[in-house]
């Protein structure tokens, strides 16, 4: 989960695509979404998504809602509040990341976990 951001992730999703062919005997694909759907096989993106979001849901007491902070009635008042930060490193952190990618999950699917 730490290293999902990282831009050493690019070489790990080419290697995955490259092994997913290999297996499904396309050596020469342009796109593997159809591969990779037909295995049922996520790709190292969405597995970052996901151990983000699994993060997130376990940590979801600690962190602030909108509607805490702002007293006043606001369309993103069920959102959880992304801290500002100065750093790079802060930014790209799992904290942020799975703030950010909470907020992005439609409201119906939230409710249900």
């Amino acid at each position: 989960m730490l290293w999902g951001g990282d831009s050493e992730s690019k070489m790990v999703f080419k290697v995955q695509k490259m092994v997913i062919c290999i297996i499904s005997g396309t050596y020469k694909c342009k796109s593997c979404r159809q591969i990779f759907k037909a295995y049922r096989i996520l790709t190292v993106n969405s597995l970052y998504i996901l151990e983000v979001l699994c993060w997130r849901k376990r940590y979801k007491g600690s962190l602030k809602q909108n509607l805490s902070i702002h007293g006043h009635n606001m369309r993103s008042k069920l959102k959880f509040r992304v801290e500002f930060c100065n750093t790079v490193l802060y930014k790209e952190s799992v904290v942020n990341m799975g703030i950010k990618q909470y907020n992005k999950v439609p409201e119906s699917i939230q409710k249900i976990g």
